[in-house]
């Protein structure tokens, strides 16, 4: 391991792109069964559920990578410029 900075900013880019991938994939997924659905109540509540809970994890990803960031900043870390 030549770099352990670049290896933890690799890790933590990667669970930010990992989280975001499965939360649109999810909606997509949710989106298809809502279509298909044919007016199957149980369906379309179900598809509803997994679309909310999407959408809620990729704004828990957003805001986790915000905080990230801002965290950073306030006590002069600078975790996505670790590596020269």
């Amino acid at each position: 391991m030549a770099c352990v900075p670049c290896f933890i900013k690799a890790v933590i880019n990667f669970g930010f792109a990992l989280g975001a991938v499965v939360a649109v994939a999810f909606i997509i997924i949710s989106g298809i069964r809502y279509i298909t659905s044919n007016g199957d109540q149980v369906k379309i509540a179900k598809a509803r559920q997994t679309i909310t809970y999407a959408i809620v994890g990729l704004v828990i990803v957003v805001l986790s990578y915000a905080i990230v960031n801002f965290a950073g900043k306030m006590f002069g870390l600078k975790f996505f410029d670790l590596c020269p």
